[in-house]
């Protein structure tokens, strides 16, 4: 009777980790905005007319978070409380409500935000580091399956429409590009980990990814990419020395990066000049100094999370005639940072970007940390990407739950090995 009592108890909680692996990459596939955008945009790409039904389809994702969450709320609140810098930076743009220039804009999305990360809050708390790379290459993979499907489908939704670049099933080629990117990192990872016994699996889905990054003519995505090997083997090479020796380490790639990055921008200015491509990429460059004159208007506190780009803030329409097109966000994480939350929400984040970077090489560092490589090279690639593109603190994304997650987890596991 005890044998068959305790087999049955196997049984639901096997049933009930599928369902939550499920029910997570559901949620996840919701938040990548993959399909339904796309379905949903009027032809010449535009999703603001129904933006209202965009919103309600995060509804099932909130929903399905708070269903597999209850269960597993002391789990959570542990992962909140070795967390609460990172939460601290999560609810500032809550608060931000109260200074912001248009506050009832501000107060939904940051409510869109709060709801989006409890998936992090969650994944981190029940899922291990090559659970969650499986979940990802799963829902990674399905994306890179259904825009190669689509375009034999329907090659006139899976093209731009001005171009022959492939978008697959997202609204716009970068975004594939993006998400191409980063399947390739996970499946590359698949690959590296012979105890998963999914070598296959990875290939073939490293090949779609591939494909789909080619196809896409990415330019921001393909160097992403390119830096996620060196940021690899730095992360290796950490791994490898502690104490004085990992902290000139750390200063050495730090100054190789900024050495590459002070001769990278005039080459490439050059390189675009000379095959007759836009030099001041795709005009971020004369964006960047208008929303730097803004952010020093406001510099302490901003001018309210996601509150600047609404078309109710004549600041933003200044911007947008200087410049010569509606740009929908600063093209760069840390200044659009800066532009909502100012340099208390900026230090915020550079804190929690150096304590996760921390805590994730000091677990990489530790016997048979390896399982940790991945999720350090996503978020360094993810804070690379946010260079040229708005990321951080973006609710409703795939991209900063996906961030979110593997901080959350470097502070849980890295606090757990401390007391151990």
């Amino acid at each position: 009777m005890s044998i068959v009592l305790r087999n049955s108890a196997v049984g639901l909680g096997v049933e009930w980790r599928a369902l939550e692996f499920a029910g997570c990459a559901v949620a996840l596939f919701l938040y990548s905005g993959a399909l339904f955008p796309l379905l949903l945009a009027s032809p010449d790409g535009s999703v603001d007319s129904v933006r209202s039904v965009l919103r309600a389809l995060q509804v099932p994702a909130y929903a399905i978070t708070l269903a597999l969450m209850a269960p597993h709320l002391d789990a959570v609140l542990k992962v909140l409380r070795r967390n609460l810098v990172l939460s601290a930076l999560l609810l500032m743009p809550l608060v931000s409500s109260v200074w912001s220039v248009s506050g009832s804009v501000t107060l939904r999305r940051a409510v869109g935000l709060l709801m989006s990360v409890l998936l992090a809050y969650l994944l981190a708390a029940r899922f291990t580091p090559r659970l969650l790379l499986l979940l990802l290459v799963s829902v990674l993979g399905f994306c890179m399956v259904g825009s190669l499907a689509m375009l034999v489908l329907s090659p006139r939704l899976a093209l731009m429409p001005d171009v022959p670049e492939l978008r697959g099933i997202f609204t716009h080629k970068n975004v594939l590009g993006w998400y191409a990117a980063a399947a390739t990192i996970m499946n590359v990872a698949l690959l590296a980990d012979r105890s998963l016994g999914r070598r296959r699996l990875g290939l073939a889905l490293l090949v779609a990814s591939l494909a789909c990054l080619l196809m896409s003519q990415s330019g921001t995505s393909l160097f992403i990419l390119l830096m996620a090997g060196p940021a690899c083997a730095a992360f290796l090479a950490f791994a490898q020395v502690a104490g004085l020796k990992r902290l000139l380490l750390v200063v050495a790639v730090a100054e190789l990066f900024a050495i590459f990055l002070v001769f990278a921008v005039p080459a490439s200015v050059f390189v675009l000049e000379s095959v007759g491509k836009d030099a001041t990429l795709t005009g971020r460059i004369p964006l960047w100094e208008e929303v730097d004159a803004m952010i020093a208007q406001r510099p302490v506190l901003g001018w309210g999370y996601e509150a600047f780009w609404s078309e109710a803030n004549p600041a933003a329409w200044s911007i947008w005639a200087s410049v010569g097109w509606n740009a929908p966000h600063a093209h760069n994480g840390f200044r659009d940072t800066l532009l909502g939350l100012g340099l208390v929400g900026f230090v915020l984040l550079v804190c929690v970007i150096l304590r996760g970077l921390r805590h994730g090489t000091a677990l990489l560092s530790r016997p048979g940390g390896s399982d940790w490589l991945w999720a350090n090279v996503f978020v360094s690639t993810f804070v690379l990407l946010n260079l040229t593109e708005s990321t951080f603190l973006s609710s409703n994304d795939f991209f900063f739950v996906v961030y979110t997650t593997c901080l959350l987890m470097f502070s849980t596991h890295a606090a757990a090995l401390r007391r151990a």
